[in-house]
């Protein structure tokens, strides 16, 4: 089926608010660090935007999920993004949940999976539809408040989502939501890795 295309008339300041925003969601879905290069050039459809490049700049400062960027000699965009607005990024090097002193045993990082999945069912039959970033804000905030910890129970939540395949599957844009139609999905493929990390346990167990 053939894409229908549209054309649009909009001011020089909508313009620019616009390729700002489809730039900064290109550059985030892009990428599966926290940063990533843009060509402006690739957004000249008809528009000579490095006449614009400036104003540009000045709406991607502004921007809440642009924590830096600059331009180089060839139209180039250097972005650096906040990595809660990145779906694809969690910390690897966040290994152990130091608020815990097992907390490096897959018994315990199972419970914690446990918790999050009842977690999920209960906010999403009390608000239908909840963006990853904001689940893992509340969950994180509720179990461990504002101190270190919460960081790493966040990106160990985080990671055991991205290794699902749900981010991939459910991307929109550069949000991911669990609703009340896919949170099933998620709930299972989270006891999936339960799972494993049990059985990995119990093989533990047995050679000691």
């Amino acid at each position: 089926m053939k894409e229908e295309r549209f054309s649009v008339n909009m001011s020089k300041q909508e313009m620019i608010r616009f390729y700002a925003n489809k730039i900064v969601e290109d550059g985030i879905r892009g990428c599966n660090e926290f940063s990533n290069i843009i060509c402006l050039k690739n957004y000249e459809d008809g528009i000579e935007l490095k006449k614009y490049k400036n104003d540009l700049l000045e709406i991607l400062y502004r921007d809440e999920r642009v924590a830096d960027v600059f331009i180089d000699d060839e139209l180039n965009l250097n972005m650096v993004f906040y990595t809660d607005y990145c779906p694809f990024y969690y910390d690897d090097e966040d290994k152990d949940l130091i608020y815990c002193k097992i907390s490096d045993s897959p018994t315990y990082q199972s419970n914690i999976l446990k918790d999050f999945t009842n977690y999920i069912q209960k906010l999403i039959y009390e608000e239908s539809y909840m963006s990853i970033r904001n689940l893992l804000e509340h969950f994180t905030e509720e179990k461990q408040g504002k101190n270190e910890s919460k960081e790493k129970l966040y990106n160990f939540l985080k990671k055991s989502i991205i290794q699902t395949g749900f981010v991939d599957k459910y991307i929109d844009n550069i949000s991911v939501y669990v609703t009340y139609k896919n949170h099933k999905e998620l709930e299972d493929a989270l006891l999936e890795i339960v799972k494993q990390k049990e059985k990995s346990e119990e093989i533990e167990t047995e050679f000691e």
